[in-house]
C-alpha cells in the first residue's frame, strides 16, 4: 500500500474542492481523507495500491479556474509501504 499526504494551496476552500476530490477518489477507488486547514489550505491523506493510480489522482486534483477552484501548488510526501488505514474517502468537517 502506498500513502501520500497532500498539502493543496490557491482557492481551494468554498468553493466545494473537497466534495471534488471525494468524487474523484471514489470514481478511482482511493482511500483516505481530505479537510480544510485553518490557513486556507487543504489536506489530503490518499492510499492505493498502485503508484501510478496515486500519482493520476494527485494529478486531476491540480485544477486550474474550473468553478472557482484555482490550485496554486501541491506539496506531495510519499509514504511507501505502509498497512492500509482506510476503508473509504471521507471529507472531515
Amino acid at each position: 500500500m502506498i500513502r501520500a499526504e497532500l498539502k493543496i494551496r490557491g482557492t481551494v476552500q468554498g468553493v466545494f474542492f473537497r466534495a471534488r476530490t471525494k468524487s474523484i477518489a471514489e470514481s478511482m477507488g482511493i482511500k483516505g481523507y481530505v479537510e480544510n486547514l485553518y490557513d486556507g489550505s487543504v489536506r489530503v491523506v490518499c492510499e492505493c495500491a498502485d503508484k501510478s493510480m496515486l500519482e493520476q489522482f494527485i494529478s486531476k486534483l491540480n485544477i486550474k479556474e474550473d468553478f472557482g477552484i484555482y490550485v496554486k501548488d501541491i506539496i506531495v510526501v510519499h509514504k511507501k509501504q505502509v498497512q492500509p488505514q482506510f476503508n473509504e474517502f471521507k471529507i472531515k468537517y
